[in-house]
């Protein structure tokens, strides 16, 4: 498949797409035409972009490597440029020496398409754009990054770039190629050719153990690296990496057999600094971290070496995140072992009754939203890049026109800098920061969290958990968004008490969806979603019980966004309770039905979709509605869609969904294809499967008979 897909580029000049599984040697197939275009004409550049800081590091190692031994090459700059590089003298150096450039969507859309004169020299000799992973590309953000690379190709010099895209796990990468670039004509290679040993899968069944997750995977990996085997520990959650990480720690401190392997174990997860992810991944290239403990920021296709084993603590949240997981391992034609130790939540309950298709590798097809807001706001994007012509738009949307250059240009509202008006990601980096006092130091900045994980993790008089040490959170500074803490030593960590309101505002429209014997509604306005963080569980480390209940208020972090939201009557309401059904829970299972059915209907994914999900511990009486709200909201979005063009058919297909879904034969508690979902942030702990069923029944018999 590496001849194949490589002649497809260099021979015959098309556009490629390689879709083999992971660790099948992909990133030989655009590292050889790199430098193959650099050996025939030494000033044409290539772009290569990736979805996260450390696969732009790891690549560069590598490319680096290769370039070092073709003496040709000697002189080439190959280089990386993203947030991390603050200093507009070395972002300016990387733009002007380098030809070669590995960057991210981020980078590229705000600080490198902009600035489109600077950087006209780099596109105009563009060869070659390589998009690794673009099955991370989907949803809205996968729209905004084809847009971006719309307009990255509207800056290069005609058609002469040839563009590569890999991925291991997507059923449609010439679709997703295509939604992504526009492009037309794409070759797909996906016959894999590459060695595979043999890989043996293993669902543990942790609740029959009786003790914790993190206890029983700590065990296993410990007898892992013991033995000699290259480890990698997977965790859904960043505490949950913490935890695993210092129980690892302590057996080995506590083992004067093991504890020289202390050494070669690292922990890896989001809201490290920039600096010490760098080292980490440093340590794992060049082979000497033999055990790391991670959350999914190192599921893509980093070379961490040859390893043996993988832990997956809770099943992954999709069958392509499973196999990108256990693909870490085994690489080459090496045997390999990945087991994925079931925990208590539904979702992995629901694999352990019924686990014939868990390790089935069938991938879901990659989906790109279409919405008409983002691609305005790109427009005005790429118009400030390079005015369009009279001709060249068929409808300005919102473009300004300029009598002297006869253009169209970008709108005075986007000005001065257009990105900054266009975030393409949900959460925005390094907002808060985290620094350490220690008596006879300078203090030191310890993490750099967003603000929505800020709100669930730092809070006064709470522990946060770094690399295997404990800190107390001694100040929380919300205006200066900075918290400051100070090693602990205490054998209990804290978890923050949360909940989440979701309560409509404004109904801007509405549509009738009976008249008798209910009168039912469909609303569409302004939503608020309120995450309040009202106190703290003190959890003891060794037994994980909780010890203590802490009180504690912090700022309540609200956003205004958009839904639509049905209100439940009182008699349906009533019948639930009277057939002994949860009125709430019956309503959290149906709105999860609603989401899937909704996000087909309308045309966008069931993550762009939220809903007010029912926490165990919530005592608080509320008036009961199916409500459903977009997690990032844009003018004339998928709820407004859903109130013009499927009001009629959202209950009836969502009850159809949930009566006709086979795990009703094998379960009363729902799948993943009813009422259970990972997106879920009470992990589906307080759902009624069959009470859901009765209220989306009672709630279509006025459909049904509606006048």
């Amino acid at each position: 498949h590496q001849a194949q897909a490589i002649d497809c580029v260099l021979g015959r000049k098309h556009h490629v797409v390689v879709s083999t599984a992971t660790a099948s040697g992909k990133s030989v197939i655009y590292q050889v035409p790199v430098l193959q275009w650099l050996l025939d004409n030494p000033h044409s550049t290539a772009l290569l972009v990736f979805p996260t800081k450390a696969l732009a590091q790891d690549q560069l190692s590598a490319l680096r490597h290769l370039a070092e031994h073709i003496p040709e090459l000697h002189g080439i700059v190959i280089d990386t440029l993203d947030g991390d590089q603050a200093n507009s003298d070395r972002r300016r150096e990387v733009r002007d020496t380098a030809s070669v450039i590995l960057t991210n969507p981020d980078t590229l859309h705000a600080a490198m398409l902009p600035n489109a004169s600077a950087w006209r020299w780099f596109w105009q000799r563009l060869r070659l754009v390589v998009i690794d992973e673009i099955h991370v590309y989907q949803a809205q953000f996968g729209q905004h990054v084809g847009h971006i690379l719309r307009r990255l190709q509207r800056q290069c010099a005609g058609d002469a770039a040839r563009f590569i895209a890999c991925s291991a796990t997507t059923s449609n990468p010439a679709e997703h190629m295509r939604a992504l670039t526009g492009l037309a004509e794409i070759d797909v290679v996906d016959s894999d050719g590459s060695p595979r040993g043999t890989k043996h899968m293993a669902l543990w069944d942790n609740v029959r153990c009786g003790s914790a997750a993190a206890t029983n995977t700590c065990n296993v990996a410990v007898q892992l690296l013991a033995h000699g085997l290259r480890t990698i520990v997977f965790c859904k959650f960043r505490q949950t990496c913490e935890l695993v990480f210092r129980e690892i720690c302590d057996a080995l401190d506590q083992s004067p057999r093991l504890r020289k392997l202390r050494s070669q174990i690292m922990s890896y997860r989001a809201g490290y600094t920039s600096g010490e992810r760098r080292a980490i991944e440093q340590s794992i290239f060049a082979g000497d971290t033999r055990l790391v403990v991670a959350t999914s920021a190192l599921e893509l296709g980093i070379d961490i070496g040859s390893l043996d084993a993988v832990l997956m603590v809770g099943v992954p949240i999709s069958t392509a995140s499973l196999w990108q997981q256990a693909g870490r391992a085994g690489r080459r034609s090496s045997d390999s072992l990945a087991i994925v130790v079931a925990t208590g939540s539904a979702i992995d309950r629901r694999a352990v009754g019924m686990p014939e298709g868990l390790f089935d590798r069938v991938f879901a097809p990659a989906v790109v939203s279409a919405e008409p807001s983002i691609a305005a706001a790109h427009l005005q994007c790429a118009a400030f890049e390079i005015p369009f012509s009279e001709t060249e738009v068929d409808v300005a949307d919102g473009l300004c026109w300029n009598p002297p250059t006869q253009s169209w240009i970008c709108a005075l509202s986007y000005k001065p800098w257009p990105p900054e008006k266009v975030p393409i990601r949900s959460i925005q980096q390094g907002d808060w920061q985290v620094v350490e006092l220690h008596a006879g130091r300078a203090p030191a900045l310890l993490e750099e969290l967003d603000g929505y994980h800020a709100l669930f993790t730092l809070y006064e008089g709470g522990i946060l958990l770094h690399r295997g040490h404990s800190f107390s959170i001694d100040k929380v500074d919300a205006e200066e968004q900075m918290a400051l803490v100070s090693k602990a030593n205490v054998s209990w960590y804290t978890e923050q008490r949360d909940y989440v309101d979701v309560v409509p505002l404004t109904a801007a429209r509405s549509k009738p969806l009976a008249t008798e014997p209910l009168r039912l509604d469909l609303l569409y306005g302004e939503v608020s979603v309120t995450s309040t963080v009202f106190g703290y569980k003190r959890i003891d480390a060794k037994s994980r019980k909780v010890v203590e209940y802490v009180d504690h208020a912090s700022p309540p972090l609200t956003i205004r966004t958009r839904g639509v939201w049905v209100d439940v009557p009182q008699s349906v309401a009533q019948t639930l309770a009277a057939s002994n059904h949860s009125v709430e829970a019956s309503v959290h299972a149906a709105q999860h039905a609603l989401i899937a059915v909704m996000s087909s209907l309308v045309g966008c994914t069931p993550g762009d979709l939220c809903t007010e999900c029912k926490s165990p511990l919530a005592k608080r009486s509320k008036i009961p509605r199916l409500i459903v709200y977009e997690k990032h909201p844009v003018v004339n979005g998928p709820t407004s869609r859903a109130l013009s063009v499927a009001s009629d058919l959202l209950l009836r297909l969502t009850f159809d969904r949930v009566r006709n879904c086979l795990c009703r034969k094998a379960t009363d508690k729902g799948c993943d294809s009813c009422v259970l979902t990972n997106l879920c942030n009470e992990h589906n702990e307080c759902l009624d499967k069959d009470g859901g069923l009765l209220l989306l029944n009672l709630l279509c018999n006025s459909l049904f008979t509606k006048g």
